[in-house]
């Protein structure tokens, strides 16, 4: 069984029998690694390496030492006592050693012990070429050196120029009190060649507890670094909607820098579903195309289909190029068949080819980009318009033009489309001058903007007949800023206290601006960055009136030597001197003297705890328009508890979950993860996931229920095991996906 190797220099998991020379290079486990550092050592002769002298692998030339040496015949010698052979960083000891000169062989019949850089092996009987040719072992235990593996093999043939035998192979990466190993490989013969880095196995069997799991009758099997073709381990699991899945990938290695991975999927309640991922590396990129296919879906009675296709390069210094196209073919298709480009936390799929530049001045960006919606609970929304193409130009900085007197420019022009059809075209530029102002201590930052934005419309988007609708409007602001620090005296420890008032004017007259279109204009995510923005939407539709200030106060306290904070928080407000008309539908007017609180707070009562909290409040309706309270605990990689609250009252339909997760050791072997989403405002379990891990010295089994809503009113739930053998690869469906998910938390408000 061998296992795929990233073509972008990500480690191979599951060598299979290359583990017979120790030549592979792959990454072992970190968690298997620590369990095997507790559990005892796989080879007990790597002590033997600091006792003997190292060798220059260069030199030919064979080295003999014993306590007594006598002539048996004419060109054989009787070597006893202590006898040390050396060849380059090959050693070979033994009590008593024949050494036949017409020959060049070394033979032991009382048992000897060869060390290499790659291999240390014990024998009964052994024969041994100094000068090239054929050695032979027999009735051998063998240790790898560049990773955990030993095993017995009856004999072990090696050639200098051809390829090396071994017969009636048990191989483990269990240590050496375990005796056989919990688990081991087991086969009849295997022939490794080293010119070609190949190898080949027959009546190849993987044990687990003494119980067969897998049977082949040939195997082949990488013994270098490069990649092979061959099986990857199958995935097996079950789930409500798909029942038993069972999937066998097959790896082709086209070439060093082209693979291919087909993958035959079988879902006992809705058919045999095909899966294929080719990728690539050239000198115009890196891409990965890839396809599932599943005739005549049992449940749905249609086929269903997925095409992605991804490319990234850079063919010049500052450009980058990149294509990400996705397609599913019905609304469902995630959340029916999951699949391992499984998005179905997403709304849409994007599908976008872009071109950019990243100048030290300035910033391009040419694109064409469009959705598909995947979200069966959004069923009938409209797909936002498509961009085909846009066009966005930047500086970078404001760009000097005498003195002080510096511009800025952002300029946009695009065309919008549904289902193919142009809707209309829109050009936005906005050109600001300014005189950044800044001594450190203080900052005065005054900016004159004018924005001017223009429509071309086809005829169903026309607002009262307007074609062509055109909105121009002076944008004033000006940005102020202080900057204070002292020392504090707090315990044993130096600190240092920061403290940043700051204030934000911003006036935009009003201007009428209901025979706009709204192509991809809304309000903005969570961001105490927009206390200071100019519009308070994202996108050109819409550019907010304002006449307004904003005052905000940051201020830390932070570890005087590392500048690591302690406890840092921000709080700010917008008062609006006018009110604003109602922009977006559904928008509600603000009125004079209205305004809008945002805060963020953060502590770190400990190296390994960190809360946090922020929101946003509407004083006009006295509520909180977002909120985000969260703690988490995590003094090892493996040792989390957090705790998460999410409320958002400005989308379409409200939001209100609590997040708890959880990951920790139980014992030295087992340990135990979980994760529990619930909606507040719905009164449901989003999410139920428990999971238990127990890991020996060279072997874990993972075990786990989850329980998650795939729709408003519908539940699936399943059941996942897998066995993971280190050094050989894993058994059962891929879990640690979703357990790894469950451990990751939400680090930003949705």
């Amino acid at each position: 069984m061998v296992s795929k190797k990233n073509i972008t220099r990500q480690w191979r998991f599951a060598r299979g029998l290359a583990v017979l020379l120790g030549v592979g290079t792959v990454a072992p486990h970190a968690e298997a690694e620590e369990a095997r550092a507790v559990c005892g050592p796989v080879n007990p002769l790597e002590p033997l390496h600091a006792q003997l002298p190292a060798g220059n692998p260069r030199d030919s030339r064979v080295f003999i030492d014993a306590d007594r040496a006598s002539m048996l015949s004419q060109g054989a010698s009787l070597l006893e006592g202590n006898v040390v052979a050396q060849r380059g960083t090959t050693h070979l000891l033994a009590p008593q050693l024949v050494f036949d000169r017409s020959r060049e062989v070394l033979a032991g019949e009382s048992g000897l012990t060869v060390l290499t850089d790659a291999l240390d092996l014990q024998a009964r009987v052994g024969r041994v070429a100094t000068q090239g040719g054929d050695s032979r072992f027999e009735d051998a235990q063998f240790y790898l050196r560049k990773r955990p593996g030993r095993g017995v093999a009856s004999t072990i043939r090696t050639a200098q120029d051809g390829p090396s035998r071994l017969r009636e192979v048990r191989f483990t990466t269990c240590p050496v009190d375990q005796g056989d190993g919990d688990w081991y490989l087991r086969a009849q013969d295997v022939k490794l060649d080293f010119e070609s880095g190949r190898g080949t196995a027959r009546n190849a069997q993987v044990f687990f507890k003494d119980v067969p799991l897998i049977y082949t009758p040939w195997l082949a099997f990488p013994i270098t670094n490069e990649r092979m073709s061959g099986f990857l381990a199958p995935r097996l699991g079950t789930a409500n909607d798909r029942g038993l899945d069972l999937a066998t990938p097959y790896y082709w290695n086209i070439a060093p820098e082209q693979d291919a991975t087909f993958t035959p999927r079988v879902m006992s309640k809705r058919g045999l579903q095909m899966q294929g991922e080719y990728r690539y590396l050239s000198p115009y990129g890196r891409g990965m195309l890839y396809n599932e296919y599943l005739p005549n879906d049992r449940i749905l009675g249609e086929d269903r289909t997925l095409w992605s296709y991804r490319h990234h390069a850079r063919p010049a210094r500052d450009w980058q190029a990149d294509v990400d196209y996705t397609s599913v073919s019905d609304i469902g298709y995630f959340e029916d068949l999951s699949t391992t480009l499984t998005r179905a936390s997403s709304r849409y799929l994007q599908r976008r080819a872009a071109l950019g530049y990243g100048g030290p001045q300035w910033d391009l960006m040419l694109r064409a980009q469009e959705f598909q919606l995947v979200d069966p609970r959004r069923r009938g929304e409209p797909e936002p318009f498509q961009r085909l193409p846009q066009l966005v130009a930047r500086t970078r900085n404001p760009q000097p033009i005498m003195g002080a007197l510096a511009y800025d420019l952002r300029t946009e022009a695009v065309r919008f489309g549904r289902d193919g059809n142009r809707q209309g075209e829109r050009w936005d530029t906005e050109l600001g001058l300014g005189t950044p102002w800044d001594r450190g201590s203080y900052y005065i930052n005054p900016r004159l903007a004018y924005r001017q934005t223009q429509y071309s419309l086809a005829k169903e988007i026309e607002i009262d007949d307007q074609a062509s609708p055109t909105r121009g409007l002076p944008v004033a602001s000006v940005d102020s800023g202080l900057r204070f620090e002292r020392d504090l005296a707090w315990g044993d420890k130096g600190w240092l206290q920061t403290l940043e008032p700051r204030l934000f004017y911003l006036y935009v007259p009003e201007r009428e601006q209901d025979e706009l279109p709204v192509f991809d204009t809304r309000l903005p995510e969570f961001d105490f960055l927009r206390l200071f923005d100019t519009n308070r939407y994202v996108g050109a539709d819409r550019q907010s009136s304002a006449n307004q200030v904003t005052t905000a106060l940051t201020s830390a306290v932070r570890d005087a030597d590392s500048g690591a904070p302690k406890v840092e928080g921000t709080l700010g407000r917008i008062t609006r001197i006018t009110p604003s008309k109602t922009l977006l539908p559904d928008e509600g007017i603000s009125e004079v003297g209205d305004s809008t609180y945002l805060a963020e707070a953060a502590a770190y009562p400990r190296p390994d705890t960190r809360a946090r909290f922020q929101i946003e409040w509407d004083s006009e309706d006295q509520t909180a328009v977002q909120q985000l309270a969260e703690v988490r605990y995590q003094p090892e990689s493996r040792k989390i508890i957090g705790l998460s609250y999410r409320l958002r009252r400005d989308l379409g339909d409200p939001l209100e979950q609590v997040d708890v997760m959880a990951s920790w050791p139980l014992t030295r072997e087992l340990s135990a993860v979980g994760r529990w989403n619930y909606s507040l405002r719905d009164d449901q379990d989003l999410e139920t996931l428990l999971g238990v891990e127990y890991r020996s010295c060279c072997w874990a089994v993972q075990v786990a229920g989850r329980r998650y809503v795939r729709n408003i009113d519908e539940v699936d739930q399943g059941i996942y095991l897998q066995l993971e053998l280190s050094g050989l690869g894993r058994l059962g469906d891929g879990i640690q996906s979703f357990l790894n998910r469950a451990m990751v938390g939400n680090e930003t408000m949705p």
